[in-house]
Order: structure tokens, then sequence, then C-alpha cells
């Protein structure tokens, strides 16, 4: 995650405005020094109780409320699917958000904590290794899709993807393979109120 956000600084200019999402993976943009919004740059941070998708949501309000400011949503892919059925709208819009979809497999906060509690055997998952959807469902309104699997492909993948938002004036969705242990930094995993499996 540490290279995904200096990528995507790198990527696009400092006058952004960075929407986070309620996630894991997504946290990380919470902190310095793996985030500055710097001087020029501004940040859309959810309370602890919006919903999932509530950040891919916002991004597209913010970027019609200021049409001259690169935006950028970094979701997880969890959320971005609870979100993606509003792709037709997004294009409608001409909303030029660039989405960057942080994919451990669908909801990795939940995953995190049932494996805190039941180990990493539960016949119970929230994640699952298999493609996401997204590609077909971006193409086929007319926004950009890239995929991300290899770190070192991350910051050229980031300056065409904002460059195709910057210059169609349309959004672009980049997703990037991440790792559940890839937690935010300061934190010893997801925090929940799990319960305890009743034979512990």
């Amino acid at each position: 995650m540490a290279r995904v956000l200096s990528a995507l600084a790198g990527a696009v200019p400092e006058t952004r405005v960075l929407v986070q999402e309620n996630g894991l993976q997504d946290m990380w943009s919470y902190f310095y020094p793996h985030w500055s919004c710097g001087a020029l740059g501004g940040s859309v941070v959810p309370s602890e109780q919006t919903p999932l998708g509530f950040g891919a949501a916002a991004a597209v309000g913010v970027a019609l409320a200021e049409p001259e400011r690169p935006v950028v949503a970094v979701v997880g892919d969890g959320a971005f699917n609870l979100f993606r059925s509003e792709l037709p709208t997004v294009a409608d819009a001409g909303a030029a958000v660039l989405y960057v979809v942080l994919d451990n497999g669908g909801y990795g906060w939940l995953q995190t904590n049932l494996d805190r509690v039941s180990g990493t055997g539960s016949r119970f998952a929230f994640t699952a290794d298999r493609p996401t959807g997204s590609e077909g469902l971006a193409r086929a309104y007319g926004l950009g899709y890239w995929r991300v699997d290899n770190p070192g492909d991350l910051h050229g993948v980031l300056h065409t993807a904002w460059q195709h938002c910057a210059d169609d004036n349309t959004a672009g969705v980049v997703e990037v393979r991440v790792s559940l242990a890839d937690s935010p930094p300061g934190t010893s995993g997801a925090g929940g109120d799990f319960p305890l499996r009743e034979d512990e």
C-alpha cells in the first residue's frame, strides 16, 4: 500500500482531492508520511459509521462540485462492488474520477476479524481469489480500466490512467492486487466486535 500511495502521489497533480472509503487497506491513506494532502490538495474522509461504497459515490459529487480539480477515490474491492452498479451514472455525469480499487478478494476487514476469532480454517469466508468483474462493466460504459498485479507497474499504470481521466474527462478504474496482511501502520490488524467461538 505504501507503494500504491507513492505512485498515486507522483501520477496525479498536487491539487488533487483524495476521497477515502471505510475498509482495511484504504486506511493507509489516513497516515502520514504514507499520504499527505499538501498545501494544494484536499481530502474527504468518511466518518466511522458510513456504509461501504460511500467514498466511491462521494467522489462523483466531489468531481462535479470541483470539476477543475483532480479527484481520486481509494476504495476496497468490497466497497466498489457495492457501488459499481452506479458506473452508468458516473459515465453519464462525466465525472472524471480515478478509482484505485484495492483488490484483496472481497471484504478484507471482515475476513481479518473472522481469522482472528476462528483461525484460518473456518468454513466461512468473506474473501476469495477470483476475478472482480469490474473490467467488463467499466468498458461497457466507456470508462478506462487497468489491472496491476506487479508493484513495478504501479507508476506507469497510474500515470496512464490519470492521463485518460484528464484528457477524456471520464472516469477510470485501476484495480491493484493487495494482501490481507498489508494492515495500516500502527495497527495490529483490523479491529471489530466479532464474538469469540463458543468452544474457546
